[in-house]
């Protein structure tokens, strides 16, 4: 890059169409009129007191009859104007105000992640310590679960001894029962038989008192008709009441 070339892209986009205006040879006004812009805003152009819009640049290059646009407009020292400066200025206090409200808020940050890491941290030691409480507490119910558990199965154990001990007794006892059973019907049927006999020998008792009240009964009717005949025939001699009593028999 030679020096003009060095010093043009060094100038301003003003003073660029103030020179390529004098190139031609005409005025602000014969601008002004031929780009259809207030003469006044082309002066304020013109001095970079102002930066013209896409559109009013466009009319601008238009009338000036500039065929590289872009290479017109590439490196143009760029020249703020008053209100343009008091932007840039609001923009730049915005911007440090910005700034120092974001490093506040960094800093609120790093105090709430600082508080949050040590409130987590405390709360890991409290769910650690819980955690050991509850391990030691679960191991408790796990040892009283087991002792628990023996003690069923030595209850279960036991009431199958006993179970199993009723049931001998039972059987011991169905046995005795039974053979009980069996005495008794035995001493039933003898009893049975005795009483038989007892009844049979009461009967032939009977029967045999029986016969002797009647020969009682006629023994005493033959002594009556003995005792009548012996007072009907008092003539009668012994021979004869001796054959009578002889053919009674």
């Amino acid at each position: 890059m030679n020096e003009n070339e060095q010093k043009d892209q060094q100038t301003t986009l003003g003073q660029r169409l103030r020179a390529r205006l004098q190139e031609i040879g005409n005025t602000q006004t014969w601008l002004a009129d031929k780009a259809g812009i207030n003469r006044s805003r082309v002066n304020r152009i013109f001095n970079d007191r102002v930066s013209p819009s896409a559109d009013e640049l466009d009319w601008l290059l238009g009338a000036l009859s500039v065929a590289d646009r872009q290479g017109f407009i590439d490196g143009a020292a760029v020249t703020p104007s008053d209100l343009e400066f008091k932007e840039l200025e609001a923009m730049r206090q915005a911007r440090i105000r910005a700034e120092a409200r974001s490093e506040a808020l960094q800093g609120e940050l790093e105090a709430l992640r600082a508080h949050y890491e040590a409130a987590m941290e405390a709360r890991d030691v409290e769910l650690e310590d819980q955690r050991s409480g509850w391990v030691a507490h679960r191991d408790l119910l796990q040892k009283e679960l087991a002792e628990t558990r023996a003690e069923l199965d030595e209850m279960r154990a036991q009431d199958v001894r006993h179970q199993e001990q009723l049931t001998s007794e039972r059987q011991g006892y169905e046995q005795a029962i039974a053979k009980r059973e069996d005495e008794l019907a035995s001493l039933a049927t003898t009893r049975n038989k005795e009483n038989l006999q007892h009844q049979l020998a009461i009967i032939k008792l009977h029967s045999q008192l029986r016969e002797r009240d009647a020969m009682i009964k006629r023994l005493t009717d033959e002594n009556s008709g003995l005792k009548a005949l012996a007072a009907g025939a008092a003539g009668v001699g012994v021979l004869s009441l001796i054959g009578y009593l002889a053919s009674q028999d």
